[in-house]
């Protein structure tokens, strides 16, 4: 059981790091080591996809100054000082890129070098918070949209038929936070919901180029309190536009 009596327990879900891409901001990523190491313990993060950038000669929507390699054990490097914090990491379509055309499985070396739950698709993880039960529901995605409020009205409608009290979502490089309620025989509660940021800069990028919606680099903290509420804090870089 986690003890929140002191305070709250905080999820740092990271995703679409695209880490070895020509465009990755490590200021930003910078930022998110000051956030997490400046968090009290209750604390654990979870790798949602798009860790590493996977280019090929047939998909060249990103580009790599990387070797995979080099960029596989950078990325582990990146996070082996909190992998007794890291409870799962989730594939995205960068690293199903690689088991696709390769045979080479980049999330499942990543979770075994640091000791942490693999998954290809989605998870489902349990908390003891204060002795209650608060399920986490995490997957990279598949879906987007131009507009970011249409993107999270979607979510919250595919995820209908998942029962958890937060979901996260990377993918789609929004970084935005919402609640719903949901009834129940007690009154009801707030499901949570969360698209959880990318850490690419804008200027000259793919999404620049086709015209894409502007979204600058960013990442979420989010707090659990001791009434299993959620309150999101959302740490920015520059938009480089």
């Amino acid at each position: 059981m986690i003890d929140l009596s002191e305070g709250q327990f905080y999820i740092f879900p990271v995703s679409d790091l695209h880490y070895g891409s020509s465009w990755f901001n490590r200021e930003v990523f910078n930022k998110w080591i000051d956030a997490f190491e400046s968090a009290w313990d209750n604390k654990c993060i979870y790798l949602l996809g798009d860790l590493v950038e996977f280019p090929t000669t047939r998909v060249n929507a990103h580009e790599s100054n990387m070797t995979t390699e080099d960029t596989i054990n950078e990325v582990i490097e990146l996070f082996e000082p909190y992998k007794d914090y890291v409870r799962f990491v989730a594939a995205g379509n960068h690293e199903l890129r690689g088991k696709k055309e390769f045979n080479l499985d980049v999330t499942k070396i990543i979770a075994k070098q640091l000791g942490a739950k693999y998954t290809r698709n989605d998870f489902y993880d349990k908390l003891n918070l204060n002795g209650s039960e608060f399920i986490v529901y995490g997957k990279h995605g598949t879906q987007t949209s131009k507009y970011e409020d249409l993107a999270m009205k979607n979510y919250k409608i595919e995820m209908g038929n998942v029962d958890a009290n937060l979901y996260l979502q990377g993918h789609n490089h929004y970084t935005s936070f919402s609640s719903k309620f949901q009834r129940d025989f007690d009154g009801g509660y707030l499901k949570y919901y969360a698209f959880t940021g990318h850490f690419l800069n804008y200027r000259n990028s793919y999404a620049h180029n086709k015209g894409l919606s502007v979204s600058p680099p960013a990442f979420l903290r989010l707090g659990v309190n001791q009434k299993l509420n959620v309150t999101c804090s959302k740490f920015m870089g520059g938009c480089k536009v």
